[in-house]
């Protein structure tokens, strides 16, 4: 039963959510530590130290009022003495200020109880100085007087409470103290526990990724890293792939890099086949090529052998003509030597049927020649026409290495994802994109070759066409007419032997016919000699075709050598 897919998220994103939730915990629970802390020690800085600022301070007012008031008792002068009840008013304003300050920053009943206790003492305080300040402006010695004796009493009892106050904030403060204490060993040891906590669960955390990630990428690293050093070592094997039995993320990477070996797989044997028949192929053309190679040489030295036949043609027909001018000019002589005309008539009959005889037999000879020559060419021709495969198999390899290109460049983008890991999957990608491109730049050239051929292949075909119909319409016409006018030549020459009684009246009638010879051998030693400028430029013609089939066996040896290098390339795979 195959195991269910699950994500390598869900082994690494719960381990880091536990961190996450116990480290917002701890930083939660550590700032409520914290800030009850920052509260007890901000009360302590504030208002615990600032009352005990403010009750020093109404003490000191008291202490400078009092001063203040006595000043103005033995002071007489006006000036001098507002001055002095500007100091005071200054006094009074800042106690009450001070007092004000005491009212809010109070925290218990006791405090609060002796500060009324204190803002009473105060007041009677305050009312004695406008009393002794009414009292000097008319008798100033008693209001000295009082000032010493009632006026200090009152200020004693404002200082005293004052003093009380203090005593009490100090007990306060000592507890708040003790309790900023304790609160800030709380703190610590919350912060030291939520510590302790993430560093177990980070450990944790980094034992989960080492089992569940690095240690099976580093396995994939391993077994693929054997597999790219067998084939930098040429002993490369296309069967083994990576054992990780895993339904998750790393168990895809690895089952899309066996794919992609089995892929690789695929295509090195299809390389290895195609260049096989590329061997053959290469092989079967150049056995045509060296094939056509001899037939046109063969052709070659039929037309000189042809072009030998017309010269002697033409030399024949030039002493027919030569002999049909002697006749002409002895014509009249002719009619006394009767009977040596009759002799040469003979003699003429023979020769007629004898070149009859001989050109029906060149007609046979080159006909049948001929027919051969244009069947081989036929043949050539038609097994030429095999090259164009070479053009289906290049396009078979373009396509195989445009497959090959695009499988590389999915393994590239793979090898990216998995980062550190799939390096060397990326160097393996990169050097089969390299041997992709280079079997198509190889597939590329061999078609350009391959069009050179198949041009030069159709050009062969299109100078044998034009050297066939050449034969069929111009040679084989001008031996039928040869035949032709061998065979009237021979009727002439009968018709001739059977007249030659009746040869005098008829001489006339002879010159005429002489004449008409003439001009028909005239016409045929012009025939002649077209024949045989035709032959020798069907000769150049082979000769060009000669030189390009060479050409093709040259073209031919380098389709061998790429097919060379591609069996080589496969060759650092012992099994595939």
């Amino acid at each position: 039963m195959s195991m269910k897919f699950r994500s390598v998220r869900i082994y690494l994103v719960i381990p880091v959510l536990i961190l996450g939730i116990c480290s917002m915990v701890s930083l939660a629970m550590t700032g409520v530590s914290l800030r009850s802390v920052s509260n007890v020690s901000k009360n302590i800085a504030q208002k615990q130290i600032n009352s005990v600022s403010c009750l020093d301070a109404v003490k000191s007012n008291v202490i400078e009022m009092q001063k203040e008031v006595m000043s103005y008792c033995l002071i007489t002068q006006d000036s001098q003495r507002e001055s002095v009840v500007k100091n005071i008013t200054r006094l009074k304003n800042d106690t009450e200020s001070y007092l004000k300050k005491l009212n809010t920053m109070l925290q218990s009943d006791e405090l609060e109880k002796k500060l009324d206790t204190l803002d009473a003492n105060y007041r009677t305080y305050e009312k004695k100085v406008n009393e002794i300040r009414e009292i000097a402006s008319t008798d100033a010695m008693t209001a000295l007087e009082d000032a010493n004796r009632t006026l200090g009493k009152y200020g004693t009892a404002v200082e005293s409470m004052a003093d009380k106050m203090i005593a009490s904030n100090d007990k306060i403060t000592k507890s708040q103290v003790r309790d900023f204490s304790a609160k800030s060993s709380q703190a610590n040891l919350v912060i030291t526990t939520a510590f302790i906590m993430v560093i177990i669960i980070i450990i944790a955390v980094v034992l989960c990724i080492e089992l569940i990630v690095i240690k099976p990428l580093k396995k994939i690293d391993k077994e693929l890293g054997v597999i790219i050093d067998e084939i930098n070592q040429d002993r490369g094997d296309l069967t083994k792939r990576i054992n990780i039995n895993r339904k998750d993320e790393i168990g895809k990477v690895a089952t899309n890099i066996n794919v992609f070996i089995e892929k690789l797989q695929t295509i090195m044997q299809k390389i290895t086949s195609n260049s096989k028949q590329l061997d053959e192929t290469v092989g079967n053309v150049v056995g045509k090529v060296n094939t056509a190679n001899g037939s046109a040489c063969d052709i070659s030295a039929v037309m000189e052998e042809l072009s030998a036949t017309m010269e002697e043609v033409a030399a024949t027909v030039k002493n027919i003509d030569e002999n049909t001018a002697v006749a002409n000019t002895k014509v009249d002589k002719m009619t006394i030597e009767t009977g040596n005309v009759v002799d040469y008539s003979n003699e003429m009959n023979e020769r007629a049927i004898k070149l009859q005889e001989t050109a029906q037999a060149n007609k046979d000879e080159t006909t049948q020649m001929v027919s051969s020559i244009i069947e081989e060419l036929k043949n050539a021709m038609k097994e030429s026409k095999k090259v164009e495969k070479i053009s289906q198999l290049t396009s078979d390899i373009l396509s195989i290495s445009s497959q090959t290109n695009l499988l590389a460049l999915n393994a590239s983008i793979e090898a990216a994802r998995a980062g550190e890991a799939g390096k060397g999957f990326a160097v393996v990608a990169d050097e089969i994109r390299e041997l992709a491109e280079s079997s198509r730049n190889t597939a590329n050239n061999i078609q350009e070759i391959n069009e050179m051929v198949i041009s030069a292949v159709e050009g062969l075909i299109s100078s044998s066409n034009k050297i066939v119909d050449y034969v069929d319409e111009t040679i084989l016409p001008d031996y039928d007419d040869f035949v032709s006018s061998g065979k009237q030549y021979n009727d002439d020459s009968t018709h001739i032997k059977n007249i030659m009684d009746e040869f005098t009246g008829l001489s006339n009638d002879m010159q005429k016919t002489i004449k008409s010879m003439v001009d028909a051998i005239n016409g045929i030693t012009k025939a002649v000699e077209e024949s045989a400028d035709g032959v020798t430029s069907a000769a150049m013609s082979v000769d060009s075709l000669v030189a390009d089939m060479n050409d093709v066996n040259k073209e031919m040896d380098t389709n061998q050598n790429v097919s060379d290098k591609l069996r080589k390339e496969t060759e650092c795979f012992v099994k595939l």
